[in-house]
């Protein structure tokens, strides 16, 4: 079976990492930044906003458990992943209510 997957292109992912958001402003943020990441990539918002950058995607959305936003990214190359973790992570560090960037790491898939 291994034989099988070893031929699926491999990406760089990373896991779902949870930055710390007052839930009093998460939502109102998510919505500011879909408005701005609308301006230059493809989005689609059906659960947050998810951008894509054509080499890869990722995701911001308010967590309807906790004070945080989730952030989730996927590249074809760590690259890629560097490339969209910079573009998140500078448009989220407008907001200096999210903390906790270290914990948007990649893993090799």
């Amino acid at each position: 079976m291994s034989e099988q997957f070893s031929s699926l292109a491999k990406t760089c992912h990373s896991p779902e990492a949870r930055l710390f958001c007052p839930d009093s402003l998460k939502f109102t943020i998510v919505k500011e930044l879909t408005k701005k990441f609308q301006q230059e990539y493809r989005v689609n918002t059906v659960d947050g906003v998810r951008v894509d950058f054509g080499f890869g995607w990722g995701l911001i959305r308010s967590s309807n458990t906790q004070p945080a936003i989730t952030v989730r990214i996927e590249a074809e190359t760590k690259e890629g992943f560097q490339r969209i973790r910079k573009a998140l992570v500078d448009a989220m560090k407008a907001y200096p209510e999210i903390t906790g960037y270290e914990a948007l790491l990649i893993a090799e898939h």
